[in-house]
Parts: C-alpha cells; sequence; structure tokens
C-alpha cells in the first residue's frame, strides 16, 4: 500500500485532472491578487472552481479505486 500520495500509481485520467486542477489553482491565486478581491468573491471562486471538477474527480477516484481491488 502507498504511504503518500507522491507513490501512488495515478492512471492517466487522473493525472490529467490533477495537473489541469494545479494549474488552475496557480492561475487563479494571481487572478485573485491582482484584482484585489474581496475574501467572499474568493470563496465563491473556489466553490466554483471545486465543482466544475466534481464529476471528473469522482469517475477517476473510482477508476483508481476498482483498479486497487482487480
Amino acid at each position: 500500500m502507498a504511504t503518500s500520495f507522491s507513490e501512488c500509481e495515478l492512471p492517466d485520467e487522473l493525472r490529467s485532472a490533477v495537473q489541469r486542477h494545479q494549474q488552475n489553482i496557480a492561475d487563479l491565486v494571481v487572478s485573485l491578487r491582482s484584482f484585489g478581491m474581496t475574501e467572499a468573491a474568493i470563496q465563491q471562486s473556489a466553490d466554483q472552481l471545486l465543482e466544475s471538477y466534481r464529476p471528473e474527480l469522482v469517475r477517476a477516484i473510482g477508476a483508481l479505486g476498482s483498479t486497487h481491488h482487480a
């Protein structure tokens, strides 16, 4: 069993989702800082970002779980 995320063998689908998520977070941080957004606006942006990934990540995590139980 892997002891950390870095030791986990990720399916390509999940790896791609993680890479996109990391880039989107970096882009979001730069944008929020440059626009001087309020805390409420930052919270709303984070909620929207996470919600956009929910279906894709649930599928990928399900696929990861099924490969470990096969």
